[in-house]
């Protein structure tokens, strides 16, 4: 039985891979909304799919343009200065960092 339930909530195959980037791709924010309902939404789908993760990596690279994609234009030239900052050391963690400084700041 828990074999069977498991195998209900932590999916590993394409479908499950399909569904995991469809909901990454369905994540946006609107421009009064705080940054962190993003970063939870994000967070809850990578937990949900964490076995999948170890077949089919969700590297940071997809995650940033899952971020880029969803936040609004004012997060823009927060986003550009970020990237230019830290070039490849550029992860989730800085982003939120760095939109909550925005917003906050």
């Amino acid at each position: 039985m828990v074999a069977i339930k498991y195998k209900e909530y932590k999916p590993d195959d394409k479908t499950a891979n399909i569904e995991m980037k469809t909901r990454l791709n369905e994540i946006k924010i609107q421009r009064d909304e705080d940054p962190i309902i993003m970063f939870n939404q994000i967070s809850t789908i990578q937990n949900h799919y964490d076995d999948l993760r170890e077949i089919e990596k969700i590297n940071q690279s997809k995650m940033i343009a899952v971020v880029k994609r969803a936040v609004p234009g004012k997060y823009t030239i927060t986003i550009t200065q970020e990237q230019r900052r830290l070039g490849d050391k550029l992860d989730l963690d800085e982003f939120e960092m760095s939109m909550e400084t925005q917003d906050y700041g």
